[in-house]
């Protein structure tokens, strides 16, 4: 017999939302890894660290949106099912690490989604934190798409505390909702919205395609008309 396991989010006796409620002291390593590119950031229109114009590191306009989360959350999964056939792969600039990008296509609207390689965190510790964390800081995405696995959110939410650090728009997905609830996990989405400042979440299950819909709509909603900025993926193939 399935065992139920309800989370409900309190700022007291558990510790992923320890984790946010305490995110200066968590995350204490980031602030001084980002401190200087936020800063720059501010004091220059979004342009950072020498990036240039037309480039997607560079980009401070247009639609453009990330996916950012652990590895095995289903992040591809999501990736896949708002672009389509509508997506390019190739390298990241000067890397080995592979970019995916692509177009989501709702309401007349072509947002470009850019899938970040799964991380744990933002320290900079790997090729791929470092560009996660360079795309969030200087590309500026006007949201960014934290996905989450709804059966291990104490591990997750670690990442989730250093996105909120660096102060970016973002939308928090709970994937794999059909295998938490088959291990009996309850989550309450509408507490953890509070907890985590009122930022969006969305419970989904992208294999099964349920809850993508909510999910594009959400994401128009950050889509407000904007000037118009070439923004070039710079993908190497």
């Amino acid at each position: 017999m399935t065992q139920e396991r309800n989370y409900t989010p309190n700022t007291g006796g558990d510790r992923s939302i320890h984790l946010v409620g305490h995110v200066g002291r968590v995350v204490g390593c980031c602030r001084d890894l980002l401190g200087g590119c936020v800063r720059a950031l501010a004091g220059s229109g979004g342009h950072c660290c020498g990036q240039p114009e037309g480039s997607v590191m560079g980009c401070t306009g247009g639609s453009v949106i990330a996916l950012a989360g652990n590895p095995n959350t289903g992040k591809s999964t999501i990736f896949n099912a708002l672009t389509g056939s509508h997506q390019h792969v190739g390298n990241w600039p000067g890397k080995t690490v592979e970019q995916k990008a692509g177009i989501l296509k709702h309401d007349g609207q072509e947002i470009v989604v850019v899938d970040l390689p799964g991380t744990y965190s933002l320290s900079a510790c790997s090729l791929e934190e470092q560009i996660a964390r360079d795309f969030i800081v200087k590309a500026h995405p006007r949201v960014v798409v934290n996905v989450l696995d709804s059966t291990n959110l104490e591990r997750n939410l670690y990442l989730t505390a250093q996105i909120l650090e660096i102060g970016v728009p973002m939308i928090i997905v709970l994937n794999m909702r059909d295998l938490a609830e088959a291990r009996g996990i309850t989550i309450d989405i509408h507490r953890l919205a509070q907890q985590l400042y009122n930022t969006p979440v969305i419970s989904v299950a992208a294999s099964r395609e349920q809850g993508l819909a909510e999910l594009k709509q959400t994401i128009a909603t950050f889509m407000t008309p904007q000037p118009q900025v070439a923004c070039r993926l710079d993908l190497v193939a």
